[in-house]
């Protein structure tokens, strides 16, 4: 994995050169500012991975540099690591919202920056067999049902993975990657996840979406939900939100306006009546959502992550249940109860 760290002190980036090299990570390269990173990154012969930028530098700070790195196309999902000495939790959410997908803080412990280079390679790997997996077979054609005799199987699968597995939308602030999303919450303080509401937005009938549309059209419907939902979100204030897999959105938001699920349902659905999203054949699109009780989160331990993800879309699945359940006691005329 090429590495690229920019810190305007040269002593951490020598530090951090010596840490990643003892963690086995040899290529990497060096810029002082973020100006000669630029110039790099700029040049189309280089290669790089993965970033380490320190947020706070003179000119342009690291903050400015993910957002430049994030414009270039060839490095839209390179792992960006940032760097930071500041305890003010707005800087780390300025970043993600950037697009970065982790941080270390200042002053390095030994073992941190190899454990955080080390989720970057996992994340680059796991971009690769998600790219294979999905957008590789869904291009081949735009015709889900104009195909050989062999070819529905294989439609079939990518249509599935696309719903199952989690996808990012790169275009959209606020919208990260899954295992970046991870490294978020695993790195809060605890008083910053006392102010952190976790919660899922289910897509109510995304299967049935998916079955009746091919790949493609898939990626895009998913690509508007994902729109309205950030949309929606960015009206309270700072928020985060990835596509889980199985029609599930994953969100964290700092505002109390959504620790009161019925009004962050209702906000939502709201949006979404008023958005036009069409299948390929001009077909409008149905969306309702269901969104589960919110979680704060207690801990921040990786193990505890991935089980408030969990517990989130099970509280989304219920409330989607409990709608189900209630529609079946709905009747167009009252019973009448006289002989």
């Amino acid at each position: 994995m090429k590495i690229l760290a920019v810190d305007d002190d040269n002593f951490i980036l020598n530090i951090l050169s010596t840490l990643l090299a003892e963690a086995g990570f040899h290529s990497v390269e060096t810029c002082c500012s973020a100006k000669d990173a630029l110039v790099k990154i700029e040049d189309e012969t280089s290669e790089f991975d993965c970033f380490f930028l320190d947020i706070q530098m003179p000119e342009m700070d690291g903050i400015e540099l993910c957002k430049a790195i994030k414009t270039n196309k060839r490095f839209t999902n390179t792992p960006v690591v940032m760097l930071t000495a500041l305890s003010d939790r707005s800087y780390i959410d300025k970043a993600f919202e950037a697009g970065a997908t982790d941080y270390i803080n200042k002053p390095f412990d030994v073992t941190t920056v190899g454990i955080r280079a080390r989720i970057a390679e996992k994340l680059i790997l796991a971009q690769d067999i998600l790219h294979e997996r999905t957008v590789a077979p869904a291009r081949t054609t735009s015709k889900k049902y104009e195909t050989t005799a062999d070819e529905p199987i294989q439609y079939t699968l990518a249509s599935e993975r696309l719903f199952q597995e989690p996808q990012w939308f790169e275009d959209i602030d606020g919208a990260i990657h899954y295992n970046a999303l991870t490294n978020y919450l695993n790195q809060l303080s605890k008083s910053g996840l006392n102010n952190t509401n976790v919660f899922a937005i289910k897509v109510d009938e995304a299967e049935k979406i998916n079955i009746k549309s091919t790949p493609d059209d898939f990626l895009r419907i998913l690509n508007e939900i994902a729109e309205i939902i950030a949309t929606t979100l960015r009206s309270k204030g700072f928020f985060l939100i990835s596509y889980a897999g199985g029609g599930h959105f994953i969100c964290i938001s700092h505002s109390e306006f959504f620790e009161n699920e019925q009004n962050a349902e209702d906000l939502m659905q709201d949006a979404m009546n008023t958005s036009t999203v069409l299948y390929e054949n001009g077909e409008p699109v149905n969306i309702g959502i269901s969104i589960g009780t919110p979680l704060k989160p207690l801990t921040s331990k990786h193990k505890q992550t991935a089980r408030i993800f969990r517990v989130s879309i099970a509280r989304s699945e219920a409330r989607y249940n409990e709608k189900q359940t209630a529609s079946l006691f709905i009747t167009e005329e009252p019973i009448s109860l006289s002989k």
